[in-house]
């Protein structure tokens, strides 16, 4: 028997809360103890980045705390906590159907690819309990991404997930 969890991706929206005290701050950092799998996607990682990088700019995290809550973040996808898992964002493909996505749900580009990354990326065959999740703070992904009937948690509304995270099965 081994422990396997369904996946939960991350954007950035909810990515920012590990480090900026805001509305589901607390919410997303105890979810984020659960013995699980947290994925993000490649354009997450660079926003999150350009997000704390707004925010030191605008002087509402300083210096000493930008370069913390970065170097916490790069350690936790280094260390494989947060993992990166993108469909192929360099096929044009992939991008004739994320901008498709994008533009019949007034989306930007970095939300739709992770619409379209739950929707043909690895783990859009999982079913059942090991659906992958979406965690959200932005309302607008999260009505988009429940349209495309995918699983969500909107970490500002809504209470945490309270379906199993890790069971045992054999593999």
């Amino acid at each position: 028997m081994t422990n396997v969890s369904y996946p939960n991706y991350l954007d950035t929206s909810a990515i920012i809360k590990l480090f900026v005290d805001e509305q589901g701050s607390d919410a997303v950092r105890e979810y984020l103890n659960r013995p699980t799998a947290f994925f993000t996607s490649s354009l997450c990682l660079g926003e999150t980045l350009g997000v704390l990088k707004a925010k030191h700019r605008s002087g509402k995290i300083r210096d000493d705390v930008y370069y913390h809550f970065c170097s916490d973040f790069m350690a936790r996808v280094s260390q494989g906590l947060i993992k990166v898992n993108d469909v192929g964002i360099t096929k044009w493909e992939i991008f004739s159907e994320v901008l498709g996505v994008a533009k019949d749900n007034m989306l930007d580009i970095s939300d739709a690819f992770l619409i379209v990354t739950l929707k043909q990326g690895f783990f859009s065959t999982f079913d059942g309990l090991s659906r992958p999740l979406l965690i959200t703070a932005d309302q607008k992904l999260a009505s988009v991404a429940r349209a495309h009937q995918l699983n969500v948690w909107d970490c500002e509304k809504e209470d945490a997930p309270q379906r199993s995270s890790v069971w045992d099965c054999e593999i």
